[in-house]
C-alpha cells in the first residue's frame, strides 16, 4: 500500500494563523511548548508542557512514564479546544473542515517530531512498562474524528434518521 508522501501530512494552515489568540492561549497549546493557557496561570497542579517532559527525561534519564499520561491529556485538549468550534449542530464550511483538519495534522505532525527528537519509537516498554506496549505506528490511529457514526448507522439509513 502506497502512503502519501511527506507533505500531505502536512497541515494546511497553523493552528495559530487558523483560530489566533484562542489557539495560542489554550490548554492545547500550552501542553505543547510550555505557554501557559490564561485559565491555567497561577494555578497549582498545573501540567509541564510535552517537550519540558521529554527534555527533562532525556537529560536525567529520568522515567518517562509521566510522558504517556501527558500526551493523553494533550489529545484530549485537542477534542475539548476543537469542540468549542465544532459542535454537534455546527454548519461546516470548507474553511472550517480546513482548519479543524488542520489542526489535527498540526498535531501529529508534533507527535510525530518529539517521537523522533527524544527516541520514543524504541521505548515502549519505559513508557508503558513491561506487560503492555502498544502496537507499533498506532498512533495516527489514535486520532479519530470529532464524532463517530456508528457502522450500522451508516450501513442503514434508516437508522441514521432516526437519529
Amino acid at each position: 500500500m502506497q502512503l502519501p508522501d511527506w507533505a500531505q501530512w502536512l497541515p494546511r494552515v497553523h493552528p495559530k494563523d487558523a483560530w489566533g489568540p484562542a489557539f495560542a492561549q489554550s490548554e492545547f497549546a500550552a501542553l505543547y511548548d510550555g505557554e501557559p493557557a490564561a485559565e491555567s496561570k497561577g494555578k497549582p497542579g498545573t501540567k509541564p508542557p510535552l517537550r519540558t517532559l521529554l527534555t527533562t527525561a532525556q537529560a536525567t534519564d529520568h522515567n518517562v512514564r509521566p510522558v504517556v499520561t501527558t500526551f493523553s491529556q494533550w489529545s484530549q485538549a485537542r477534542r475539548a479546544f476543537l469542540g468549542r468550534f465544532a459542535k454537534a449542530k455546527t454548519a461546516w464550511s470548507p474553511e472550517l473542515a480546513n482548519k479543524v483538519y488542520s489542526t489535527q495534522l498540526w498535531q501529529l505532525v508534533k507527535t510525530w517530531e518529539m517521537t523522533q527528537e527524544f527516541g520514543l519509537e524504541g521505548r515502549g516498554r519505559d513508557l508503558f512498562g513491561p506487560a503492555r506496549i502498544p502496537a507499533p505506528g498506532a498512533t495516527p490511529f489514535l486520532r479519530r474524528p470529532l464524532r463517530r457514526q456508528h457502522r450500522s448507522r451508516m450501513a442503514r439509513p434508516e437508522l441514521a434518521a432516526a437519529r
